[in-house]
């Protein structure tokens, strides 16, 4: 046996079923009868979507093409796939973060713009950015009572004590006509 004989026995058996799985490029129709199918899933979380069969999705979702799609090489592995939103969207992350670290090693003068917006993406994205401090936190000069009192009654502000004293009482009448208690 040649070297590349001997490489090809060490493959293991679902190797297959992942190539298929990596070169099934779904249509948007296909697309579509996938998000029904999962959506339906979705309330039955104890169904195993490796379980899936052509019968079950043709009863949770009735399309004439379905026959022709099972037939397609990847299309049952695919489909069976509840995890494909979760893996596009780490491999979209692993891109963006190569790209990322493209820009901000970039020793190109014109990518300083790019370079200055990246480095404050990521540092909101790892909660590192400094907060701006427009004299939000500045200390409130501390007040004694009698001098809170002062200011809050200058603002236009009444004690709970003395907004009761100047209730009026009112009869509030409700749907059916009935009178119903007093307001303060």
């Amino acid at each position: 046996m040649t070297s590349e004989g001997r490489k090809a026995e060490r493959v293991p058996e679902d190797m297959g079923v992942m190539m298929r799985e990596v070169e099934f490029e779904p249509t948007p129709d296909q697309e579509k009868y996938k998000v029904r199918v999962m959506s339906y899933l979705h309330d039955n979380p104890i169904y195993r979507t490796a379980d899936l069969t052509y019968e079950t999705c043709y009863r949770i979702v009735r399309h004439q093409r379905l026959a022709s799609w099972w037939k397609q090489v990847g299309f049952e592995e695919w489909i069976q796939n509840r995890n494909e939103f979760r893996e596009k969207a780490e491999y979209l992350l692993t891109l963006a973060m190569k790209r990322a670290t493209t820009i901000l090693q970039s020793t190109d003068a014109k990518m300083v713009g790019a370079q200055v917006n990246m480095i404050k993406m990521v540092l909101e994205l790892t909660n590192r950015m400094p907060k701006e401090n427009k004299g939000k936190d500045k200390e409130a000069p501390a007040l004694d009572p009698g001098q809170l009192d002062e200011f809050l009654r200058l603002s236009g502000y009444v004690k709970l004590e003395e907004a009761k004293k100047l209730a009026i009482p009112m009869q509030v009448e409700v749907s059916s006509g009935e009178k119903e208690g007093e307001i303060h």
